[in-house]
């Protein structure tokens, strides 16, 4: 471990800062004609307004020789925003369509925690914003392209980001009723470094109460369907991000990195269990709780001239384990205007008519 100097926490942290944040993004967002830290959702591929808080309590590092603990908490807001009407037509037999989207993504974290000579509360933000594309073609099959840029910086080094790229493809293959195949690629921070992922997955509905959905290497979800608008979810996901955090003496850095800023990288999974009611009405609501496990937060330099891309990562400056602690995740989802998957879904069901 490279030696540290020693800093004080002295900063006071608003407890409702990144509820303001998020509630100047809503604002922004509803300003539109009418989506991570996290999980790849086709129901986010909709046109759609989704606020989700997530918070975990203090937990203690995993070595035993360390007297510190970590605790963390965020807003995330995710929005789809549609520029102008769907397009859909028959052609041949077949459906083909489209709908532009506008994507945004806004987000802030707190967190406290004391590793020896690094005290701190830092307040975290993230933003992302892409221009997306929605395709339907016969069965229906879906393609959905994102691109764009992001950002994920602490308070101290957000006036002045390091914009990254950002880019999504997600492709599904309707084999049968029961049976849909997922595949595509993203760009992705989710494991706490920039990585070009593959994404492999299907959807199983096997009949009208039980469906499982996932995608490698994101999450899986088995959903019960309880009522008309209510499901139970028990769900396995992994969230994870890169924030440039600002370096003012706290770290002492190898020759050939920047000494005015360091990246912080966090990851975990997740096991829980989800109540989600109001499916297909204009307002959704989920309640999620489990366990955050296998977590893990470092500090590394940043090596001169590889601040951006698909990275390799140096040695740490500082590398711990978090011991596994309860988390609880609270969402509310609002559709903005028409889905070209439910157009789609409905046309296809008129064409097969005889």
């Amino acid at each position: 471990m490279i030696p540290l100097t020693p800093r004080a926490s002295t900063r006071f942290r608003s407890p409702l800062g990144p509820f303001v944040l998020a509630a100047a993004a809503a604002l922004l967002c509803s300003a539109g004609p009418a989506r991570a830290q996290g999980e790849v959702d086709l129901r986010l591929l909709r046109p759609s307004l989704t606020i989700t808080g997530l918070g975990v309590p203090k937990e203690s590092f995993s070595d035993s020789e360390i007297d510190g603990e970590y605790r963390s908490s965020n807003l995330q807001l995710l929005a789809n925003i549609p520029l102008g009407p769907t397009h859909l037509r028959t052609d041949g037999g077949g459906l083909l369509g489209w709908q532009p989207m506008l994507t945004l993504g806004a987000g802030a974290t707190d967190q406290t925690f004391d590793l020896p000579a690094v005290d701190r509360e830092p307040r975290l933000y993230n933003g992302l914003l892409n221009a997306s594309l929605l395709l339907v073609s016969s069965k229906p099959n879906l393609h959905y392209i994102s691109l764009g840029a992001s950002f994920a910086e602490e308070e101290d080094t957000v006036s002045n980001p390091d914009l990254r790229g950002s880019a999504l493809y997600l492709g599904t293959y309707h084999k049968s009723p029961a049976w849909t195949f997922v595949y595509g690629g993203v760009y992705s921070f989710v494991y706490g470094r920039g990585l070009l992922l593959p994404a492999f997955g299907f959807i199983w509905t096997p009949n009208q109460t039980w469906a499982l959905s996932g995608i490698l290497p994101f999450g899986w979800r088995l959903s019960q369907k309880l009522g008309e608008t209510t499901f139970l979810n028990y769900v396995l996901w992994v969230s994870g991000q890169r924030y440039g955090f600002e370096n003012d003496g706290t770290f002492t850095v190898p020759a050939g990195s920047r000494d005015d800023k360091v990246y912080e990288r966090v990851r975990e999974q997740h096991v829980g269990v989800e109540i989600e009611t109001g499916r297909g009405r204009p307002v959704s609501f989920l309640a999620q709780a489990g366990l955050a496990f296998a977590r893990n937060m470092a500090f590394t330099p940043i090596e001169t001239g590889h601040d951006k891309g698909i990275e390799s990562v140096p040695d740490a400056l500082v590398a711990e384990g978090i011991d596994p602690a309860p988390y609880l995740r609270l969402s509310v989802r609002v559709p903005l205007g028409k889905s070209l998957i439910d157009e789609a879904r409905a046309r296809a069901k008129e064409v097969a008519q005889p």
